[in-house]
């Protein structure tokens, strides 16, 4: 039972523009991207894909943050060059 609501927590998060097959390839490109843009110190374009939301939880070294907006806040505090 477990398993099935998974499934279907999965299935109807997957994106509708994107096969199964083309899945792994867009998130190395999104994650190639991020990695680009944190080493360059361009901290809103690494963040740009993640959800932006004040729903958004983000768990770090200091615990929990929650929002787009104050994760980003936090890394300009933690890695301000």
């Amino acid at each position: 039972m477990v398993a099935s609501a998974l499934a279907l927590g999965f299935t109807n998060c997957r994106s509708t523009r994107t096969s199964p097959s083309q899945a792994p390839t867009e998130i190395a490109a999104i994650m190639q991207a991020q990695s680009q843009a944190w080493n360059r110190g361009d901290l809103e374009s690494y963040m740009e894909p993640y959800w932006h939301s004040d729903s958004l939880m983000f768990i770090g070294k200091s615990g929990l943050t929650y929002g787009w907006d104050q994760t980003l806040q936090n890394y300009r505090k933690g890695y301000p060059t």
